[in-house]
């Protein structure tokens, strides 16, 4: 078990690379990969802003470690992250991989954006009695191998 703080930047790594990896694809005409990594990049978003959002920053601000105001805006982003990945979505499945280019670098620009402030955060108030009151959280099960992605 790690600790959640470190697994979550980790995923935050982990999922700027599925995305550069997915414009990539997109950028070579291969929807299907970039379908994958997408897919991909879905699961592991969601369940990172799931524990963030209904464990983490809740006992932040319990502790106010935080403003409520900063965690519902962190909420936001979350929810426009996953409007724009519907985005890119519906364009991969229409097979428009330039439209769906665009779309990508922006949720890459909001989701590094997102991680920095999200990073300032943990790092500031990497507080075991924060971990404490949030769920098990295991390594990411979609983390790289040593071998790659």
């Amino acid at each position: 078990m790690s600790d959640i703080f470190d697994v979550l930047i980790s995923e935050h790594h982990l999922t700027d690379k599925l995305l550069t990896d997915c414009l990539a694809a997109l950028a070579r005409g291969d929807t299907a990969e970039a379908a994958g990594l997408l897919g991909r990049f879905t699961r592991v978003f969601t369940a990172h802003a799931k524990v963030e959002d209904e464990a983490l920053f809740p006992a932040m601000t319990r502790r106010r470690l935080v403003r409520r105001d900063d965690v519902n805006d962190m909420a936001r982003e979350h929810v426009k992250m996953l409007k724009l990945v519907d985005e890119i979505d519906a364009r991969i499945r229409q097979g428009e991989c330039a439209q769906a280019m665009t779309v990508v670098e922006t949720l890459q620009r909001v989701a590094r954006g997102h991680a920095q402030k999200e990073e300032l955060l943990l790092l500031v108030h990497h507080d075991p009695e924060v971990a404490s009151e949030c769920p098990p959280y295991p390594e990411s099960t979609a983390a790289p191998s040593a071998d790659g992605p």
